[in-house]
């Protein structure tokens, strides 16, 4: 069984070649098999599940991306002990908008994935919605600049994907 991801990516190029430069200028030689660039794209996370194949993953997501355009907003830098499929290891991410249109289309995946017998691996209970600019095998120091070069308050449209992904969450093609 194949790993994909129910995601949102910014429309903005610009900012997701910002998320890429972030992830490569601060963590190419630290990471853990999560970087963005070729390896990997920026995204927020709705749910993540197993599929037997692409053909079932996109089926599942068209049934399910009604309204699908969401106006997502850029918090800050944090770094942080992962979690599931990334426990013990530690996560470099940006945090966004808990908002409540995206909590709820969180939800809403959640369910539409449990209706198509699709076991979803993004629980609502702990839905922390973030972009991940690398994961790695230890806690480091904030890297200096960092933070002044995440664009807070941001607000962007993000459109609705479903993609391929890696067992570690690593969202390396859009399908659909």
């Amino acid at each position: 069984m194949q790993r994909y991801n129910i995601a949102y990516m910014s429309t903005d190029h610009a900012l997701n070649e910002l998320f890429v430069t972030i992830s490569r200028k601060y963590f190419l030689n630290l990471h853990d098999e999560y970087i963005l660039g070729p390896e990997g794209l920026p995204h927020v996370t709705l749910c993540q599940f197993h599929a037997p194949n692409n053909d079932c993953a996109i089926t599942a997501f068209k049934t399910f991306t009604a309204n699908s355009d969401l106006a997502i907003t850029i918090q800050k830098f944090r770094l942080r002990a992962g979690s599931l499929a990334n426990a013990g290891k530690f996560i470099a991410d940006v945090m966004v908008d808990k908002s409540q249109g995206l909590i709820d289309k969180q939800k809403e995946c959640y369910a539409h994935l449990l209706q198509t017998d699709i076991k979803p691996l993004t629980p609502s209970e702990t839905y922390s919605p973030h972009i991940t600019v690398a994961r790695l095998p230890q806690l480091i120091n904030t890297p200096l600049g960092i933070e002044e070069e995440i664009p807070t308050h941001k607000t962007s449209i993000f459109k609705l994907v479903v993609g391929a992904s890696t067992e570690s969450g690593v969202l390396v093609k859009v399908l659909a």
